[in-house]
């Protein structure tokens, strides 16, 4: 069964039979024109080529036949294409080219709207939560250390740190992408011997026509730049199931400080018609699991033989559709989650209530410690937790204790569990992230 909330549907059409066809040809048309251009087959070959190949001409039920029995496509592909052009010139097909040389480039060229799709959708999550980030640089909740209660922060700084992380993954899409757009041309053992001297200016040519990256040389058994794309999904994704994470926990009925976006029937059980499962939270968390078991396989598949790979370079033909179609469906469902994302500022609140005041345990034991040093703070400070929780409030306990009421006046403590005076550095890092935003330009 296809999953199609772990799956991005515009991804799984790129890599359809249809779609992936259609990019072979379109490699097979580049390069004919591409040698007509050097005088290496006839102008006419080229033209003819190009005017009769296409996805709509090719026997499909053939096709398959031939990529089974002899276990590539472009073989089949090549003689349907050879017998499609007409007047003998269809023998200029795939001119000294090799079966890799095709699915390389063509998987490159469908890589290439992975790539930008991803480069789009993550652009639009990080404008979302920066804005998500600014207009909740004030707004009070409870930090969590293990799942426990810890000190207060804003949820802009919780939206703040999902943004850091995201923005940096913009960077290293950047940076991975001049080297994984890059056309595969080289023959048999990929050193192009079979057009020798003119193979480095049909490489070249070839990337022009389909505006790719030339190689130095033939990266056959070397797919580490693809290994690399992969790895990256991997990490975004992490990341992504990061955000869905802490949003499914924010969204438990006993916490209930931010809920997914509602839709008709979404998230509704079949039995309890009072639940509103977080099932965004859970697909994209699913898919980012999946993405990273298939960047341990595609690691695998890096280790190739000499200089044609006699097993791992396969598994690529189902890895990299399935670790793209999961990557992008999880950044789907972040967009979409986000856009709506209903945020419950007075629960926040309320939570932070719960907490009998120890949230401010640590900025007491600060307060202090430059006077008793931080380890005698500390055990004072923690000593007075335990009495409060035996039913006192935890500001009382700290007056009648000597050492401290001592030190802090009632004033100081009511200064010091002022929750938006404590939370002041983190409007400060908020600025910081969004003008690392600022500063790329997006």
């Amino acid at each position: 069964m296809v999953d199609p909330t772990i799956r991005s549907a515009r991804i799984d059409s790129l890599f359809s039979e249809t779609e992936v066809l259609a990019r072979y040809i379109r490699v097979e048309v580049a390069l004919a024109q591409t040698q007509a251009a050097l005088g290496l087959i006839p102008e006419n070959a080229a033209q003819a080529i190009a005017e009769n190949a296409s996805v709509e001409r090719v026997d499909r039920d053939r096709y398959r036949e031939d990529f089974a029995r002899v276990g590539f496509p472009i073989v089949g592909l090549v003689r349907q294409l050879s017998e499609i052009v007409p007047d003998g010139l269809g023998q200029y097909v795939h001119w000294g080219a090799t079966t890799q040389d095709m699915m390389d480039s063509g998987l490159v060229l469908g890589l290439r709207d992975v790539v930008d799709w991803t480069g789009e959708t993550l652009d639009l999550i990080v404008s979302r939560l920066a804005i998500i980030a600014d207009e909740h640089r004030h707004t009070l909740t409870v930090g969590r250390s293990q799942l426990q209660q810890a000190v207060p922060v804003t949820f802009g700084y919780k939206a703040a740190g999902w943004l850091a992380s995201l923005q940096r993954h913009q960077q290293r899409l950047d940076e991975l992408r001049p080297r994984l757009l890059q056309v595969q041309f080289g023959g048999a053992v990929g050193t192009l011997a079979a057009l020798y001297p003119d193979g480095v200016a049909v490489r070249q040519g070839l990337a022009e026509r389909l505006n790719l990256g030339e190689p130095t040389i033939s990266w056959h058994t070397h797919r580490d730049s693809l290994a690399e794309l992969i790895t990256f999904l991997g990490l975004l994704t992490g990341s992504l199931a990061k955000i869905a994470t802490d949003i499914m926990l924010l969204a438990q009925t006993e916490v209930g400080e931010v809920h997914e976006p509602a839709a008709e029937g979404r998230g509704i059980s079949s039995t309890m018609p009072q639940k509103r499962n977080p099932v965004l939270s859970q697909q994209i968390i699913v898919a980012a699991r999946l993405v990273r078991a298939e960047v341990a396989s595609m690691l695998e598949a890096m280790v190739q033989d000499h200089e044609r790979g006699s097993a791992t370079w396969q598994m690529e033909w189902t890895l990299i559709p399935d670790a793209t179609s999961h990557a992008v469906c999880a950044l789907e469902r972040v967009q979409e989650l986000l856009e709506g994302l209903e945020v419950h500022p007075e629960r926040m609140r309320e939570n932070l209530e719960i907490s009998q005041q120890f949230v401010y345990a640590e900025a007491v034991m600060m307060a202090l410690a430059p006077t008793l040093g931080r380890q005698k703070a500390h055990d004072l400070v923690e000593a007075a937790v335990a009495d409060a929780q035996n039913g006192k409030m935890f500001m009382d306990v700290l007056l009648q204790t000597t050492d401290i009421s001592g030190i802090l006046s009632e004033q100081d403590l009511r200064r010091i569990f002022d929750g938006d005076a404590h939370i002041a550095a983190a409007g400060e890092i908020v600025d910081s992230v969004l003008s690392q935003r600022d500063r790329r330009g997006r």
